[in-house]
């Protein structure tokens, strides 16, 4: 009986793994299910969108863009978005200080976020500072 005993107290206990392996997949399954994959197709953001009064004063110095669907106008000229860049770029706003580098910008209409993004980075880009033009 003694040799019995021995036995008992040399061997180290077991530790069952056999199931570790299901449960890791059954968390695995799990994620894969609750998982939501989606593809983000643009940012959704309120444009500016604003109309001038008559009775609103406009210095005559201060550079105006106004936004439109499908035109871009600059100080009451039609411009396409290249020829906005070299008109800002020709004012050199970067040498300017404080209220010479503002530029207003008017957004009228349903105007798509990436037409509003490019002609703030034409203005930001050519050393500008964007002021919006509200009601």
């Amino acid at each position: 009986m003694r040799r019995h005993d021995r036995r008992k107290q040399l061997e180290e206990p077991e530790v069952p793994t056999a199931s570790l392996v299901d449960i890791a997949f059954l968390i695995i399954i799990f994620f894969i299910m609750t998982t939501t994959l989606t593809l983000t197709k643009g940012i959704v953001a309120d444009v500016p969108s604003a109309q001038r009064e008559e009775a609103a004063p406009q210095t005559a110095k201060t550079p105006t863009v106004h936004i439109n669907a499908d035109t871009i106008s600059f100080n009451d000229k039609q411009v396409s978005l290249e020829q906005l860049g070299r008109e800002l770029h020709d004012l050199g706003l970067q040498q300017q200080k404080g209220a010479g580098k503002v530029v207003m910008v008017e957004a009228n209409g349903n105007v798509d976020y990436q037409r509003y993004f490019e002609i703030v980075s034409a203005i930001s880009a050519s050393g500008g500072v964007i002021a919006f033009v509200s009601k």
